[in-house]
C-alpha cells in the first residue's frame, strides 16, 4: 500500500469492501441467520448472552431512533483499545471524526436492511486504525431497525501517522525511505 497519512490528513477515513471474512466474523454471520430464519432480520431478543460470549469483548450493541444512535453497549476490548468507555454515549456527543466513522457503516446497514461487512481505515489521535467490522441489524417489534450489532475484528495500527522523529510518513518516503505498511 502506498497511501500517505500525515497531519494533512486528519479527517482521512475510508471505507472498502471487507476482506475475506475470519472465522469469527463468518461464526457471527452464520448465528444471525440461524436467529433471523425466514425473517428479514432476528430481534435483540433472540440472542442469549451465553450464544455471544465468544464476541463479547468486540461487540457493541447500538440503538437507532429517532434522536440519534447510542452505545447501549461498548465492548471492553473496544474500550481498552480506544482508550475511553463508550457505553451509553449518544453519537451526537463523539468527536466528528469518530461519529463519521460510527455512522457511516450504521447508515449502510439501514439502507440495506442486511448484514455490511467491511473495513475501515481511520486516522484517529495521530494513528492509523485498520479494522474489519461487521454490522448486523436487528429488528423491534414493528420489523423497523431498532438496534445494530457490531463486530469490530481484527483491530490494528498499520503505522504511525506522524514520523517517530516528527516528520510527517509522506516527507520521510519522498526522502528515500521505502515503508509500506502489511496487508
Amino acid at each position: 500500500m502506498n497511501e500517505h497519512f500525515d497531519d494533512s490528513d486528519a479527517n482521512a477515513m475510508v471505507i472498502v469492501p471487507g476482506r475475506k471474512a475470519s472465522p469469527s466474523v463468518e461464526a457471527l454471520l452464520a448465528l444471525w441467520h440461524a436467529k433471523r430464519g425466514a425473517r428479514e432480520m432476528p430481534s435483540r431478543g433472540d440472542f442469549r448472552f451465553h450464544e455471544l460470549a465468544l464476541w463479547l469483548g468486540r461487540l457493541n450493541l447500538v440503538t437507532i431512533d429517532a434522536g440519534g444512535a447510542r452505545f447501549d453497549v461498548f465492548g471492553t476490548r473496544n474500550s481498552r483499545e480506544l482508550g475511553v468507555e463508550m457505553t451509553g454515549v449518544n453519537f451526537d456527543a463523539l468527536p466528528l471524526q469518530a461519529r463519521l466513522v460510527a455512522t457511516a457503516g450504521i447508515e449502510r446497514v439501514v439502507s440495506a436492511r442486511a448484514p455490511v461487512f467491511e473495513t475501515v481505515r481511520v486516522v484517529l489521535e495521530r494513528r492509523l486504525r485498520v479494522y474489519d467490522r461487521l454490522i448486523l441489524p436487528l429488528a423491534d417489534a414493528h420489523g423497523r431497525i431498532g438496534k445494530v450489532l457490531v463486530l469490530i475484528d481484527n483491530p490494528r495500527d498499520e503505522f504511525l501517522a506522524r514520523g517517530r522523529w516528527g516528520a510527517s510518513a509522506s516527507s520521510a518516503r519522498r526522502g528515500g525511505a521505502s515503508a509500506q505498511s502489511p496487508a
